[in-house]
């Protein structure tokens, strides 16, 4: 479903603002728009493609260690299997 995501908003949203695709040969408030058209867009599955990919984006830059220490996290995330052995 992922890759679903990334191939609607690099090929249909530019389609949405009127542009040719792909998305990245667009300019950027260009691609700005076409991923608010995408996010504003009547079908339902373009903007939970959208959701979803804004999604694990978020989660992967949340993430990343240099981001974390700007944010003030103090320490890497526990893996889960660490959570589930000590609660056992």
């Amino acid at each position: 479903m992922l890759s679903t995501a990334v191939w609607a908003a690099l090929w249909i949203s530019p389609l949405l603002i009127g542009r040719l695709p792909p998305l990245t040969r667009l300019e950027p408030p260009a691609r700005e728009r076409a991923l608010g058209a995408m996010a504003r867009s009547r079908v339902y599955l373009l903007r939970q493609l959208l959701m979803l990919l804004k999604l694990v984006v978020g989660f992967c830059y949340g993430a990343d260690p240099q981001v974390r220490a700007v944010i003030g996290y103090p320490r890497p995330p526990m893996s889960l299997m660490k959570v589930l052995k000590r609660d056992l």
